[in-house]
C-alpha cells in the first residue's frame, strides 16, 4: 500500500493508518507526506493509492470520503491584543502579522478563500 499524506495530518491521522494496517497485514506500507497540490499531483500520475489530505481541491475529480470536520483557526500572541473568546471578522485582522504555509498547501488555499 502506497499513499501520501499532507504536513498537517501526518503528525497524527497518517500514523494511526500505518499501524492498523501494519497489525492486520504483513503487507508493505509506504507513506510519504506532501502538500495538497503534490498529493494530488502523485494520485494523478498513479504513483499513490490513495491521499490524506485537507485543503480545497476539484471535489468531481475523484472519489472522496470526508474523516472529519475540524475548525480552521488562527492563533496569536497575547501580546497583540486579541480578544480569546470573540469572533472576529478577517477585515478586522488584516493589520496582524500572517504566517501561512507554502504554495500547494490547502492550508494556504483555505486562507486565501477567507
Amino acid at each position: 500500500m502506497n499513499f501520501a499524506t499532507t504536513f498537517s495530518l501526518s503528525n497524527n491521522d497518517a500514523w494511526k493508518i500505518v499501524d492498523y494496517y501494519r497489525s492486520q497485514r504483513s503487507k508493505k506500507i509506504v507513506c510519504q507526506t506532501f502538500n495538497t497540490q503534490q498529493c494530488l499531483e502523485a494520485l494523478n500520475n498513479g504513483k499513490i493509492d490513495f491521499a490524506l489530505i485537507e485543503g480545497n481541491f476539484k471535489q468531481d475529480d475523484y472519489d472522496k470520503v470526508i474523516i472529519r470536520n475540524e475548525p480552521f483557526i488562527a492563533v496569536g500572541k497575547r501580546e497583540l491584543g486579541i480578544e480569546v473568546n470573540k469572533e472576529y471578522d478577517l477585515r478586522e485582522l488584516i493589520n496582524y502579522p500572517l504566517i501561512y504555509r507554502e504554495q500547494g498547501s490547502g492550508s494556504l488555499e483555505i486562507t486565501r478563500k477567507y
